[in-house]
């Protein structure tokens, strides 16, 4: 992974005695043609004021808004070896889980809970997962897009190794979409360092129609 994405679970997670990165990974994961602009970093927030648990349709929203920017990134960038481009919509929540039939590509493709080959211009560009972050531990993406999907902080999204595998999934970009005010205050040194850590991105505003700096 890249090294602004390892760098957090090093630190918060293992402590500085393990993911540690080779001296040539920062090249291995540069993007081509300096790669999509939406983000200042490769881990990054972006903040959505979900008040729900275990569910948020603001979250799906945002995800949605993502990941079709990167499937217009993807058309004009092919991956250099040929492959398609692999997306992962992760969630730490069944429930979220199941809006993935809200989630549609441009094409009109659903995504599935199985791997889903997406169109931009009816030419194929991704390959996405939408799955929970247990289900996804041992598997990778080029870029993750995590919905924390709760609103406030809890025991079950504390658990250090289940940050761990979720932050650890991204190989390009990684992308947390939640309550970063909420999670803020969590007093778990993992949850809350994230959220912390993390490079604050663009905020939604739920009913203004998308982002706002």
């Amino acid at each position: 992974m890249h090294p602004e994405i390892s760098a957090f679970p090093r630190e918060h997670v293992y402590h500085g005695h393990a993911l540690i990165d080779p001296p040539d990974m920062m090249s291995r994961r540069e993007w081509p043609n300096g790669g999509p602009r939406r983000y200042s970093s490769r881990a990054e927030w972006l903040d959505v004021k979900t008040r729900s648990k275990g569910h948020s349709r603001e979250e799906v929203a945002v995800v949605i808004e993502e990941l079709k920017a990167f499937m217009a990134w993807a058309a004009r960038n092919p991956r250099p070896d040929g492959q398609l481009w692999e997306a992962a919509v992760l969630t730490f929540y069944r429930a979220q889980e199941g809006l993935r039939w809200a989630m549609r590509s441009p094409g009109g493709e659903r995504l599935a809970m199985q791997e889903s080959v997406l169109k931009h211009s009816g030419v194929p560009v991704v390959s996405a997962h939408v799955c929970t972050v247990d289900r996804f531990q041992g598997h990778e993406a080029d870029i993750v897009f995590l919905s924390v999907a709760n609103g406030w902080p809890t025991s079950f999204l504390e658990s250090p190794n289940r940050i761990n595998v979720a932050v650890t999934r991204a190989r390009y970009q990684l992308v947390v979409v939640g309550n970063r005010h909420e999670m803020l205050k969590c007093r778990s040194p993992v949850l809350g360092g994230l959220a912390r850590s993390l490079k604050y991105g663009l905020r939604f505003n739920p009913g203004k129609g998308g982002h706002a700096s």
